[in-house]
């Protein structure tokens, strides 16, 4: 017993870094994923929520403005693209 107390006696500067780096690596590891989650969560989100606002059929439509001019004045005509 005697040989273990003077062992960690010995040895308790080192014993502590190693826990503190092994802590710190532990807290870091544990940050990283919950912010990798994070961004997982919110790249879902964000493409339901795209997916949420197209049309059922799967065609999407863009509406288009052309402009014309004609003798000063400027005439919007819009267009419907599939």
């Amino acid at each position: 017993m005697e040989r273990v107390k003077k062992f960690f006696h010995r040895h308790r500067r080192g014993i502590a870094i190693t826990a503190a780096v092994a802590a710190a690596g532990y807290l870091t590891y544990t940050f990283l994923r919950q912010k990798a989650k994070d961004l997982t969560e919110a790249t879902s989100t964000e493409r339901n929520d795209q997916e949420k606002y197209q049309s059922p059929n799967s065609m999407t439509s863009i509406n288009i403005l052309a402009y014309e001019d004609d003798l000063y004045k400027i005439n919007r005509i819009p267009c419907l693209v599939y």
